[in-house]
């Protein structure tokens, strides 16, 4: 397993004061690593997407609709962890979850540095491999280290029975710190599991694209992102101990992601109408922006009628939503 999009995604992160290119190129660069990060078999969060954001009142933005009642036991997309303090690391609330793991940024490293906490009875992605190194049980269970062929480190051990957890670090720069194996362990033996609470994003999706299901979930201040696979693939993942995408399904099969771009600053040159067209590799993509011309919203990756249908059924809402409240349920996978 390979680490070094992780330094990628920092050194590619916005600066504090960004244009909405920026930002929206942004967005696309962390779309298009999603497709083969975890889909592949690594899981690995984005350093810039940390926070839940609170959007402010104004007609601009609504309360959420009422969606479907009485809907079947939908699979939930929760954490099970909040930020926390360990040394001179901050391990921030978790901002990515999917089919079997959420995901945190830790501040405070040179390079960057994620926590992944698998739910109970989902196994480790094959692919997370390396050079095993044997360390001491962590809450006296069994813990291991993999040093990665491309100089990064993965820390992995046992929260709970059945269920792992890791912290993996990209490789450092010149005049770097790396951190340390036992700074790694500082930071796992400080993580707290509790009780399930519900991820939450701040829009709320009408319709869903036909034949997909929604498999990922992502939140932050300035991109926000629901992602959604073919039924086949995300039932096959399901049914996959490490919930990884198999092989034989990884190719021709697009995700489609329903996004909020959130900018600064208000934009001269927007569209509150739903424009779309090709993007070569990337496929269709359709948008629209928001009266306040700060907030954009897009949705990527399928049939272009398909898409326009999506982004016109998005509200953006005064409040965050659980994410399991904010998709239809027809685009939910169930459990039981």
């Amino acid at each position: 397993m390979r680490l070094s999009d992780l330094r990628e995604v920092r050194e590619g992160a916005p600066p504090p004061r960004y244009g909405v290119d920026d930002v929206i190129t942004f967005g696309r660069r962390m779309r298009r690593r999603r497709q083969t990060a975890w889909a592949a078999g690594v899981a690995i969060a984005v350093a810039a997407v940390v926070a839940i954001p609170q959007l402010t009142g104004g007609s601009e933005h609504r309360q959420p609709p009422v969606l479907e009642q009485n809907a079947p036991q939908l699979l939930p997309f929760e954490t099970t962890f909040t930020a926390y303090a360990a040394g001179r690391f901050q391990v921030k609330d978790p901002n990515t979850v999917g089919l079997g793991h959420a995901s945190a940024d830790i501040s405070g490293c040179d390079e960057v540095c994620v926590l992944t906490v698998l739910r109970p009875g989902v196994e480790l992605p094959g692919s997370l491999d390396g050079k095993r190194v044997a360390t001491d049980p962590i809450s006296d269970r069994p813990a291991y280290f993999l040093d990665t062929d491309d100089g990064g480190r993965v820390l992995t051990w046992e929260y709970a029975d059945g269920a792992r957890a890791w912290i993996q670090t990209s490789p450092v720069g010149p005049g770097q710190k790396a951190m340390t194996r036992t700074e790694m362990r500082q930071v796992a033996e400080a993580l707290h599991v509790g009780t399930f609470r519900p991820m939450s994003v701040g829009f709320v999706v009408a319709y869903a694209p036909a034949g997909y299901r929604l498999t990922s979930a992502q939140n932050g201040v300035e991109v926000s992102v629901l992602g959604f696979e073919e039924t086949a693939v995300a039932e096959a993942r399901m049914a996959a101990p490490d919930r990884i995408t198999p092989k034989n399904l990884r190719n021709g099969h697009p995700r489609v992601e329903i996004a909020v771009v959130r900018v600064p600053s208000r934009q001269a040159q927007t569209h509150i109408e739903v424009r779309c067209e090709a993007t070569g590799t990337d496929g269709p993509r359709c948008q629209r922006w928001l009266p306040d011309a700060r907030t954009l919203i897009e949705a990527s990756g399928g049939p272009a009628d398909e898409l326009r249908r999506a982004v016109e059924g998005v509200t953006v809402v005064d409040t965050t939503v659980p994410v399991n409240q904010a998709v239809p349920a027809s685009a939910q996978l169930t459990v039981g």
